[in-house]
Formats: structure tokens, sequence, C-alpha cells
């Protein structure tokens, strides 16, 4: 199955690492299985975070996901990628995979 992802920004994104490790950014391309987190210091490929996220039409309503950082952009791209890091769900609940479902059919 082919997953379609947006490319809107996501309003604001808050993620914490299983040390406990809290980070604030900005994330893009967001999809059911996952989102690229835009950042100076990407996290190592394999780190697991949790991550909760507002949307750019509902910024109040926080969506939570666990995901683990699935592949890093060191450097921006001229073409498509800031610097930053993908991560791929590995937990997400059926409300919030209805809501990103929502988003991109919008």
């Amino acid at each position: 199955m082919t997953t379609t992802r947006t490319s809107a920004t996501v309003a604001i994104v808050r993620y914490t690492t299983s040390e406990g490790e809290r980070f604030n950014g900005q994330a893009s391309r967001i999809g059911v299985d996952g989102l690229f987190i835009e950042s100076s210091n990407p996290l190592p490929i394999g780190t697991k975070i949790v991550v909760e996220f507002a949307l750019p039409e509902s910024p109040f309503e926080w969506l939570e996901a666990k995901g683990v950082v699935a592949w890093i952009c060191p450097k921006a791209d001229q073409y498509e990628f800031s610097q930053g890091m993908g991560v791929k769900f590995v937990k997400l609940s059926p409300a919030v995979r209805r809501r990103i479902l929502q988003r991109l059919r919008t």
C-alpha cells in the first residue's frame, strides 16, 4: 500500500527520548507512517521517541505517537528536505490515524 504524505508544516512538534531528553521544533511531510522533524541536531537512527504534534488547522489539539528515528538528513538538500530526521511511527492510536488521514484528504 502506498502512503500519501502532506508537505504542510505541522504547527509545533514536541518529542521526548526514552532517556527523558525533551525537544521542540517543527515537522513537515506527515503521513500515517511517520513524519519529518526539522532539526539542526538530528537524533541518531534507532532512537525511540514519543512525539506530540499539532496540525495547522488545530494548533491546540496535541496528537501523540510513539516512533523511532528511521533516517536522517544531516544537511539541507536543495530539492526537498531541510536538515532533520525521518520518524517512523511504531504506535499510533486509531483516533490519531483518522486525524492524519483527514488532513491528507484536504
